[in-house]
């Protein structure tokens, strides 16, 4: 969970709105629920970053990110359950890092860890593992059109 979240307001407004499950688009709001701080999503917004997290489980999001931002995430480590990266990027030596300790170690696991192809398949296959009729909010800003587009094809 985000440092900066403010837990109770932000379940008050999902219970309000009957909102099961949230998911932030923006890098402000993937930064409010995780303490995510991306690089590549502020440079290119059209950059899929995606924050996915229970109502009755802030402090436990999963963040969905471009591979490219490790350094990012070691550097500066943003509180979330699970990592599902996407994308490609060669890192060198990722072995040998994630020995290391500190932001070295960070950066190694992450490294390590084997990135998915496609954001959105990542994002329909975390939407898939909630219970059938979830409410799902979507900061629609965020979103890559053909990501929406495929996220209420499938769950209307």
């Amino acid at each position: 969970m985000s440092d900066v979240l403010n837990r109770p307001r932000a379940e008050a407004v999902l219970a309000e709105a009957g909102v099961d499950v949230v998911v932030c688009t923006t890098h402000a709001n993937v930064f409010y629920l995780t303490g995510y701080i991306g690089f590549v999503q502020r440079l290119m917004p059209t950059t899929q970053v995606y924050a996915v997290a229970r109502a009755e489980a802030l402090d436990a999001p999963v963040l969905i990110a471009p591979i490219g931002d490790l350094d990012m995430q070691a550097q500066f480590p943003a509180r979330f359950d699970r990592i599902r990266q996407y994308g490609s990027f060669f890192v060198e030596g990722a072995e040998r890092a994630a020995g290391g300790s500190g932001e070295e170690a960070r950066y190694g696991a992450l490294a390590l860890e084997q990135p998915e192809a496609d954001p959105t398949e990542v994002l329909l296959d975390e939407l898939a593992r909630l219970p059938a009729r979830a409410r799902v909010a979507i900061d629609e800003r965020g979103i890559a059109a053909a990501a929406l587009a495929a996220v209420q094809q499938r769950f209307g």
